[in-house]
């Protein structure tokens, strides 16, 4: 996977190419300063994208360009005033984000000569970014037709934007500016507000296409291993875990068509008989090193409670979801070190036993465990908190993770 773009013609890092790729079937969050590209919004929504856009009205922010994507349906705006909003933010769903020097241009994404990086969902950057553009959204006005026309209007006025014209469009739009980003939610209820935005429609979703799969799998009556040696919803998990490493490895799942009724049904249960064929090791590494911690750690409010760092630790490496950051923090003993660090036993403790064996609906638990600072923990992403429900709970709720989610979209159940 390339994580560098130039618009180099030697390179061949073109980052409109790797903006396309990822914009299909996605909720797509971008905010620049200098918007002059309608085509690639409009683009967007052919395929199948809701958008929400945060610009700077000012130089060289086309009215124009805006007022050709203002009424288009699934595209939301909203805009700041003062010259010092700057980013250059791309997010793609719970996939992919870009951050860099490209604004939405067509010179910015295709013929300047600029840097921009791709940041994948497991990195712990990744939450930053997102949680960074809900407060953007948060403070930005909503722009509407007539401060639309009023900037418009201001710019035809006078021939070449300068420092009057920023002092015109703040005197008659107002001055909108972002005070400052604040890395961690204070107030509870708009955190909890953005979690269910991201999170559990998707999550629903996902729930609602993993029964559809254990429904197959289940009909078949074949197993790879024996139900009391893993949990029917587990070894779907590792027949997902199978599709990502041997079938959806890179971005291969990008290019996946979505398959309906019968066609889906054949294509996994095909898939179905390669994996129980295959000889999978990690699966049996499940068996013997992963589901055991579980089942000794993890099966009651008093076991937790009962936990040794050590123990937390262990836990936590079984994440599979966990385990994938630790390239970013240097190997194992370094994310679980920072792990322990950065979260206090006590803590780590109360978040896997609220979110195990709290009162309430268990999706509600998993997006407080996501965001609220009472249980939030530190180098334990979304994916992280996801996973381990699926791991441990009583319910027969599935292991949910971006591996899943691009291995069930390579089998055709499209975008989640």
């Amino acid at each position: 996977m390339n994580r560098l773009y130039s618009n180099s013609n030697q390179r061949k890092d073109f980052l409109r190419s790797a903006l396309e790729k990822y914009g299909k079937n996605e909720n797509v969050d971008i905010a620049v300063a200098f918007f002059t590209n309608a085509d690639y919004i409009k683009y967007l929504l052919k395929k199948n994208c809701n958008v929400r856009l945060i610009v700077r009205l000012g130089f060289p922010t086309s009215a124009q360009k805006l007022s050709e994507i203002f009424s288009l349906q699934n595209v939301n705006i909203r805009y700041f005033t003062s010259n010092t909003f700057h980013p250059k933010l791309y997010i793609f769903g719970n996939s992919v984000a870009f951050i860099g020097s490209s604004n939405l241009t067509a010179n910015g994404i295709q013929t300047n000569q600029e840097l921009n990086v791709l940041i994948e969902s497991e990195e712990p950057t990744f939450e930053d970014l997102k949680i960074i553009f809900s407060q953007y959204w948060e403070a930005a006005r909503p722009l509407t037709k007539e401060n639309l026309y009023e900037y418009g209007a201001i710019v035809t006025a006078l021939e070449n934007l300068n420092n009057r014209t920023e002092q015109n469009i703040i005197s008659q739009l107002g001055r909108v500016e972002f005070q400052n980003i604040k890395r961690i939610y204070k107030n509870k209820k708009s955190h909890i507000e953005i979690t269910y935005d991201s999170f559990l429609k998707r999550y629903e979703l996902f729930l609602k296409e993993f029964q559809k799969l254990k429904e197959i799998y289940e009909s078949l009556s074949v197993r790879k291993v024996k139900e009391k040696e893993l949990p029917l919803r587990i070894e779907v998990d590792q027949f997902l875990n199978w599709i990502r490493q041997k079938k959806a490895y890179g971005d291969r799942y990008l290019d996946a068509p979505i398959r309906k009724s019968d066609e889906l049904k054949e294509f996994i249960i095909n898939s179905i008989d390669e994996f129980i064929s295959d000889d999978f090791d990690d699966i049996f590494d499940v068996i013997k090193n992963r589901y055991p911690v579980i089942n000794n750690f993890l099966k009651s409010e008093l076991m937790i409670e009962s936990l040794s760092e050590d123990q937390v630790k262990k836990t936590a490496w079984i994440i599979h979801a966990f385990a994938a950051r630790a390239r970013y923090y240097g190997g194992k003993e370094e994310i679980l070190e920072v792990f322990s660090k950065e979260n206090s036993l006590d803590k780590i403790k109360n978040t896997f036993k609220y979110l195990l064996f709290g009162t309430g609906d268990f999706r509600n638990r998993i997006a407080e465990c996501i965001s609220i600072d009472q249980y939030k923990l530190a180098h334990f992403g979304t994916s992280c908190v996801e996973e381990l429900y699926g791991w441990a709970n009583d319910k027969d709720i599935p292991i949910c993770n971006e591996r899943t989610f691009k291995s069930m979209q390579w089998l055709g159940f499209g975008k989640m």
